[in-house]
């Protein structure tokens, strides 16, 4: 499979005009944050959302900018720099600044610091600084995505060699550790701590920190996480289920479900295609902290599922026609299914990520 040929097409199909169903705004000079589609006679229909809340388009300048530094693809550098500029005015906004997601924040940083590694101008650590400064002083660190900023904070000292920073990435490791649980789940304080996303996103923190902290012996805890997804969230097929539910909590939606009319699937039945590169990127990360356990054939069969290895029997990159994974299906295979009819720009970074770990080093062997 030709990865450098699937990344360079993802790229394009991001910094093209939205018109064309791509995911660039002209005019605004900024990714936008997702099509809207519709899936009729076989074909899906795609129309651009332009709400002017960008919540997800941070995480896809986080992952293009790190494609970038590691791939050498630079014919969207002006791009690249015009989304940061337009997405850090908002961020300065002091209106806008108490509203505003943890997922602004740390892909924010993430973004400078990388985006620093190939201009080489200051300015961007400078801001990076002002957005770290700024987040200590506003977090209380209680929700899964929050851990996320020790990814960003690592990257930061890794060029900055701040031993202050470095102290409370070791501080915040260790008490990041400390909230997981003996299945191995980080359990924090938010109502959805035990679903896959958020376990992954736990996992690229600590193993972020780790790297720069040399505390291997939290190896173990990133093991024992990934053992337990392997274990109870992996179909046979290799898809991910979003998290895996007890007999009481099923019966308790289905109870709710019958008293309040609801017409909605849970959410134990979906299948997403981002779910697969977050578990891909989740092993990637454990092998940049430390190789120690080899897991090549779960990253192969995880991305298989989006070529080939799924109920459908099909690659899902080619049926969405705009050389993206199609978002989702359900365990009984429907692909169109209203409430889930759009395709986020917060799935392509990771897609983006994983091909770009993948170019990286060669997970075949």
């Amino acid at each position: 499979m030709n990865y450098k040929q699937l990344l360079d097409k993802v790229l394009n199909q991001l910094f093209l005009d939205y018109k064309n169903n791509w995911f660039y705004d002209e005019k605004n000079q900024t990714i936008i944050r997702w099509l809207n589609y519709e899936f009729k006679n076989n074909n899906f229909f795609y129309t651009p959302d332009l709400d002017n809340k960008f919540r997800y388009p941070p995480f896809a300048l986080m992952w293009v900018s790190y494609s970038r530094k590691y791939t050498n693809i630079n014919k969207y550098d002006n791009k690249i720099k015009s989304t940061w500029i337009f997405l850090y005015n908002i961020f300065k906004k002091s209106e806008n600044k108490n509203n505003i997601w943890a997922y602004w924040y740390w892909p924010l940083i993430y973004s400078l610091v990388t985006i620093y590694s190939f201009s080489k101008n200051e300015n961007f650590l400078l801001k990076a600084k002002d957005l770290i400064d700024y987040y200590i002083e506003k977090n209380n660190f209680s929700h899964n995505e929050d851990w996320l900023f020790l990814l960003a904070l690592s990257e930061y000292y890794l060029i900055k060699k701040d031993k202050i920073i470095l102290n409370k990435i070791k501080d915040w490791l260790e008490k990041l550790i400390s909230n997981q649980n003996n299945k191995g789940l980080f359990i924090l304080n938010n109502s959805t701590t035990k679903r896959h996303q958020n376990q992954m996103y736990t996992i690229w923190g600590i193993a972020n920190a780790i790297k720069v902290t040399g505390k291997k012996e939290f190896l173990k805890n990133i093991e024992k996480n990934i053992k337990y997804t392997i274990k109870n969230r992996l179909l046979k097929n290799w898809a991910l289920i979003w998290e895996d539910v007890n007999y009481i909590e099923k019966t308790k939606f289905k109870l709710i479900s019958i008293i309040k009319w609801l017409k909605r699937r849970p959410h134990w039945e979906f299948l997403f295609e981002c779910h697969q590169t977050f578990f891909i990127n989740s092993i990637y990360f454990y092998y940049q902290a430390w190789w120690k356990k080899n897991y090549n054939k779960e990253i192969n069969k995880a991305f298989n599922w989006l070529t080939k290895n799924n109920i459908l029997n099909t690659n899902l990159i080619e049926l969405s026609s705009i050389n993206l994974p199609i978002r989702f299906m359900t365990i009984d295979w429907n692909i169109n299914y209203k409430w889930q009819n759009f395709k986020w720009t917060y799935e392509i970074w990771s897609y983006i990520m994983t091909l770009t770990n993948i170019i990286k080093k060669d997970f075949n062997n």
